[in-house]
């Protein structure tokens, strides 16, 4: 949470040429979704140091896959393009399945759902299509802040259900909100979990009077937490 992260690389999703070579030191986790699902918001919360990707409220203005590396935790994160935005969708949607096929060094694959809208059609097309193909599949609700809590309960419900048709997803569902800052820490902890980066059964020794480590809080109501 207090360690930076850079961008380091891009590359269309096209041409598997210009994909930067698997370092394995450094476990890759990616990030996809529907244009304008809030990727970018996510990862620069994650990092919690500075804004390393670009945000925009225009769908689709992710146009190549970009690597960003945190040496400290020694971790890289793929925001890859959005998929389903009119024109881009026959382009992303494809180059998007056979980039998570054929990258083998991918950990895990976050899969982010708007929270406004749950799961829509070309969710359920991208996730069909790819099977039981690239790593396991996490799914985040994403934006969870703009929805009331008796409705967003509804919308989790209707999601966790729609995983039991998918193989190789996880039956639970992580909650975030980038603008309440909410979920980040169960983030976190899956990322860490997914990449082996530290045992989560055994936190070692704690200095005397020092805090746990705790989710942070939302502003303005309680943290979100997991559904499963």
């Amino acid at each position: 949470a207090s360690s930076r992260t850079r961008l380091y690389a891009k590359a269309p999703l096209l041409h598997s040429k210009h994909w930067p070579k698997p370092d394995p030191g450094y476990p890759e986790v990616a990030l996809i979704g529907r244009s304008n699902v809030g990727k970018s918001s996510l990862l620069n919360r994650v990092s919690q140091f500075g804004t390393v990707a670009k945000v925009s409220s225009m769908p689709g203005q992710t146009k190549q896959a970009a690597w960003y590396r945190n040496r400290k935790v020694r971790l890289d994160f793929i925001d890859m393009p959005g998929y389903g935005h009119s024109a881009r969708a026959k382009v992303f949607g494809p180059e998007a399945l056979e980039f998570v096929r054929n990258r083998t060094s991918l950990r895990a694959l976050y899969v982010l759902v708007d929270a406004r809208h749950g799961f829509k059609w070309t969710d359920h097309e991208w996730l069909t299509e790819l099977g039981s193909a690239g790593p396991m599949k996490q799914v985040i609700l994403t934006k969870c802040d703009m929805v009331p809590r008796k409705r967003l309960i509804q919308i989790a419900s209707l999601a966790r259900s729609d995983l039991e048709r998918y193989k190789r997803v996880e039956r639970k569902i992580l909650l975030c909100s980038s603008a309440w800052q909410t979920g980040f820490h169960d983030l976190r902890k899956d990322i860490c979990q997914r990449c082996g980066l530290m045992d989560m059964k055994d936190p070692g020794p704690q200095l005397p009077g020092a805090r746990k480590d705790l989710p942070m809080r939302a502003v303005k109501g309680q943290d979100l937490g997991i559904i499963d």
